[in-house]
């Protein structure tokens, strides 16, 4: 059981120390968001579509 409770603290413990040195990315405009949501929206129809063609 000592096993199973250390290896959580190790784990969690590098899970901390990740999101302290993890950097924050820039946001994206909404514009950015919109177009790379269509454009995989597309594609996912695209590769649903394919096989029915």
């Amino acid at each position: 059981m000592e096993d199973i409770y250390a290896s959580l603290y190790l784990v969690k413990c590098d899970a901390d120390l990740n999101r302290a040195r993890h950097q924050q990315g820039q946001k994206q405009t909404k514009m950015t968001k919109f177009c790379s949501g269509i454009c995989l929206f597309f594609i996912l129809i695209c590769v649903i579509w394919a096989p029915m063609l």
